[in-house]
């Protein structure tokens, strides 16, 4: 079989394979670094923290998680400690570096394939050499929407590591507040064992003046031990919360890093308007916006496969060696689609995308109960709060008081007393539940908006303050 070529002198080959070599090279690096800020700053729009472990880059890390344990721990260094600390969190973060390394991959060009043949001739005559390199064409036109799916991958995953870091936020946030609850409660079983006792040695002083008899001193005094052992247990409780909030945040109270104490949650109100929050969620939940991302990507699939009819072909030069004539001349290789016409494919890309399609409509309604939950949670355990507060437990107190007076004046017996006592000490751990839920609503708001609640303030803000300002233009036009 004869080539159609033209002649080029053995300098010229050289030059065109350099140039070529040179080209497919390039100088494609790896530095993930902008993909770990972004990260970042999707993690504080959620938090209000701009604290996140980078890695290779977070150098001082030890010594910024550190830090917040000396002294008052408070709820925001909590949640920098886990950002910063958290073993999840850190292992999640390379997922970025390797989703930007595929990425990086894509845009390089696929190497060209170099095919060569050596015949030595059975008798009289020269040895022949064939050769040809060839680079797909084909990769090269797909090379753009490959790129596009690749850089939509990239930022899918850093939308899914924010989240996932975002949530153990919330996490660090609960444990913190549960902790807190825990040390209170401790704090108040302490109190309630104080109060019983008290009671006890009334009984014992009215008896020991004839007032009374063995059986309220009994009676004070199971009392009396029943609150103990429920302090005990609540000690237990505060111990181990503490245990929790100090696994989430990445460091162990062993190593005497976590001997802070615990202060109270200030929390800002959080805006009760509820359409305001649904479409603050479905422009900042990260979740929702990777699944909006999934769909581009589903997109871009489809149209990719519809483009692969021709799957292969490929370009490229050939050169024949023949005793001391040389000869060069272009070469091609396309696959006909005369069978597979990539029908399959093409099909399962359009159930891929009616799939993504579905699995969004899913998210948003997810999401938007979400909210609708949290929201409807916040306000019933504001208002339960509010009412222990200014309501029940000043009157549960001041009962308890007038029993004890009543009591000492012989004006009532001690079981009337002791049930005053009992419900005062059951609304002080009551309240402290009902506390519990008022402080970890917020934090599900946050989650479910995927704001924090600084920003969800922030954001109502600049809506009003821009609507006012529209409204004063329009004034002024007039």
């Amino acid at each position: 079989m004869r080539r159609i070529s033209y002649l080029l002198t053995l300098p010229h080959w050289r030059i065109l394979v350099t140039a070529s070599v040179v080209l497919l090279n390039g100088c494609a690096t790896v530095n993930p670094l902008l993909d770990y800020e972004h990260a970042r700053a999707l993690v504080a729009n959620a938090t209000g923290s701009f604290d996140l472990y980078i890695p290779n880059h977070s150098s001082d890390r030890e010594e910024v998680v550190k830090t917040p344990l000396v002294g008052e721990l408070t709820r925001a260094d909590a949640v920098k400690a886990a950002l910063m600390n958290n073993k999840d969190i850190q292992s999640l973060m390379y997922e970025i570096g390797m989703s930007h390394a595929d990425a990086v991959q894509v845009g390089l060009l696929s190497n060209p394939s170099l095919n060569g043949v050596l015949r030595f001739p059975t008798g009289d005559g020269a040895s022949t050499f064939e050769a040809s390199l060839l680079q797909s064409l084909f990769a090269v036109f797909r090379r753009p929407a490959q790129q596009r799916m690749a850089k939509a991958r990239l930022g899918k995953k850093t939308m899914e590591v924010a989240f996932a870091a975002a949530s153990v936020a919330a996490e660090a946030s609960t444990a913190y507040i549960n902790a807190l609850i825990a040390n209170r409660a401790k704090t108040v079983a302490i109190e309630n064992a104080k109060t019983a006792r008290e009671l006890l040695f009334i009984v014992q002083e009215r008896l020991s003046v004839g007032i009374g008899t063995q059986l309220d001193i009994n009676t004070a005094e199971a009392e009396a031990v029943e609150q103990d052992l429920l302090r005990e247990q609540a000690e237990l409780n505060a111990d181990l919360a503490m245990l929790a909030l100090s696994g989430v945040m990445g460091v162990e109270e062993v190593r005497g890093l976590f001997s802070a104490a615990l202060t109270t949650v200030g929390q800002p109100e959080v805006p009760h308007q509820l359409e305001h929050l649904l479409a603050l969620a479905e422009k900042n939940r990260l979740d929702y916006r990777a699944r909006k991302i999934q769909v581009d990507i589903e997109k871009q699939k489809l149209r990719l496969e519809k483009r692969k009819v021709l799957r292969e072909g490929s370009i490229g030069a050939s050169v024949e060696s023949r005793g001391e004539g040389t000869e060069l001349g272009p070469a091609f290789y396309v696959e006909l689609p005369l069978f597979d016409q990539n029908q399959a494919q093409i099909a399962t890309a359009e159930y891929r995308l009616s799939q993504a399609l579905a699995k969004l409509d899913a998210q948003r309604l997810a999401m938007r109960n979400d909210v609708r939950f949290a929201m409807t949670q916040h306000r019933a355990a504001r208002r339960s709060v509010d009412r222990f507060e200014k309501k029940l437990l000043p009157l549960r107190t001041e009962s308890l008081a007038l029993a004890r007076e009543a009591f000492s004046e012989g004006k009532t017996n001690l079981l009337f007393v002791l049930e005053s006592q009992r419900q005062l000490l059951q609304a002080r751990i009551e309240y402290l539940s009902r506390l519990n839920t008022y402080l970890t609503s917020v934090s599900a708001i946050e989650k479910a908006v995927g704001v924090s609640v600084c920003g969800i303030i922030n954001h109502l803000k600049s809506e009003i303050h821009d609507a006012n300002h529209a409204s004063d233009s329009m004034a002024c036009s007039k």
